[in-house]
């Protein structure tokens, strides 16, 4: 399991030593969750929640991340898959409470690394965990710029073409089409018109995307 860890974080900060996985070797707690658990949660953070205040490795499931307005309309703004890190890093600073809500969309098998506390900590004396950090923060920046621009200047056909991009196939396939069009603020009717257009410009010609993709 450290392995597979490994890999990921030398992707992040090539040339890590031994030592850091070491240090994360020993604060590891394999965790599982159902589908349609919460992982973590408004509240969560304030309740020093494991799940909320530490960062994860997704070694099988999907995850959703959601705002909720007071209304209870959901505005999905990230999926997590195998492979990949996850923390809630805003809920965790300063021991704020931020509004995101992070669901498992399948079972869910996850690895609770360190918690974003004493990763801050460490970053302060370790040029490592630092660039740790500053990689992160680089990635969740860039997609998070992409994905403003795809929704603020960008059509229903483009929108799609956009995760068509983003995402594998296979991910694509397991994600519910209503998830999707919230991804992209699109309602469901428009989503399923900006597909088929899109499928239909696809065996025509391909849709050009303006947009580059960053991921942990």
């Amino acid at each position: 399991m450290i392995d597979e860890i490994k890999k990921v974080l030398l992707n992040l900060v090539p040339s890590t030593p031994d030592y850091v996985f070491d240090h994360l070797q020993g604060s590891m707690t394999l965790r599982n969750f159902s589908a349609g658990e919460y992982l973590c949660w408004p509240e969560s953070a304030c309740a020093n929640d494991d799940s909320a205040q530490h960062y994860h490795y997704i070694k099988k499931g999907l995850l959703r991340c959601y705002y909720q307005r007071p209304d209870g309309k959901e505005f999905n703004t990230r999926f997590v898959h195998e492979g990949q890190l996850f923390a809630n890093v805003l809920a965790s600073a300063e021991g704020e409470c931020a509004e995101l809500y992070v669901q498992a969309l399948e079972p869910v098998t996850a690895v609770q690394l360190m918690s974003v506390a004493d990763l801050r900590k460490q970053s302060e004396t370790d040029i490592y965990f630092a660039r740790f950090i500053m990689r992160c923060m680089r990635s969740a920046y860039i997609d998070r710029e992409n994905r403003q621009y795809m929704l603020q200047s960008a059509s229903a056909v483009e929108r799609y073409s956009y995760i068509r991009g983003a995402f594998p196939q296979q991910l694509l396939a397991r994600i519910p089409q209503y998830h999707l069009a919230s991804y992209l603020g699109l309602n469901s009717i428009t989503f399923s018109r900006a597909k088929k257009a899109f499928l239909t410009q696809q065996n025509s010609q391909p849709v050009a995307s303006n947009f580059a993709f960053a991921s942990i």
